[in-house]
């Protein structure tokens, strides 16, 4: 049993991460001084369609024509949509020709689609590398809602209970929306319970 759990575990991490980013964020990036182009909006809404491997080369082409920062967005949010469509090979390459950003949150978001990355591809320990340090409280709450996404996932796949488990308790506290708080309740109820049949 434990042996075809592991064998399955890669297909099952990725559908997580696409799962959890399609609920989180599909409408790109979330700076909302930045320029919006007609190919963006278009992005947008093939993303809400589901259609997020056409999303993802919209914002790879409207990244060609911007710069400084706002490039560094619409290639992450490219990147995003790549793992959504379950192309992490994609993925990887638009993230491989990001340049790094000048902005704080623009770099934490750097490292969270880095680590998405890494999740999906089965890499937890790297994925939880990829993050770095903690937000700060002024980080944007979209991405302190991913980064702790991500290192609940990550820890938990390395049975790391307590971190798994204080992770989700510290992302409830950012989760506004009854669904997500409430999946988030299970997850973490589920994780102290094989915690306890583990002792």
């Amino acid at each position: 049993m434990t042996g075809r759990l592991f064998r399955a575990a890669p297909a099952l991490i990725l559908t997580a991460v696409v799962l959890f980013m399609a609920g989180c964020e599909q409408s790109g990036p979330w700076r909302k001084t930045e320029p919006v182009s007609a190919e963006q909006r278009e992005a947008q809404r093939l993303a809400q369609s589901g259609d997020y491997a056409a999303a993802a080369a919209l914002y790879e082409s409207a990244a060609a024509t911007a710069a400084g920062d706002h490039r560094v967005s619409l290639l992450l949010a490219a990147a995003r949509h790549y793992i959504l469509a379950r192309e992490p090979g994609a993925a990887e390459s638009v993230l491989k020709r990001t340049p790094r950003p000048s902005s704080a949150d623009l770099a934490t978001e750097y490292r969270i689609v880095d680590a998405e990355l890494k999740l999906a591809r089965n890499e937890p320990q790297a994925a939880i590398g990829a993050l770095g340090g903690v937000p700060s409280a002024g980080t944007a709450t979209a991405l302190r809602q991913r980064y702790y996404r991500v290192l609940a996932d990550a820890t938990g796949l390395l049975r790391q209970k307590v971190r798994e488990a204080d992770a989700r308790a510290r992302l409830a506290e950012l989760l506004t929306d009854p669904s997500e708080r409430y999946a988030n309740q299970q997850r973490l109820l589920r994780s102290l319970g094989s915690f306890t049949e583990s002792e």
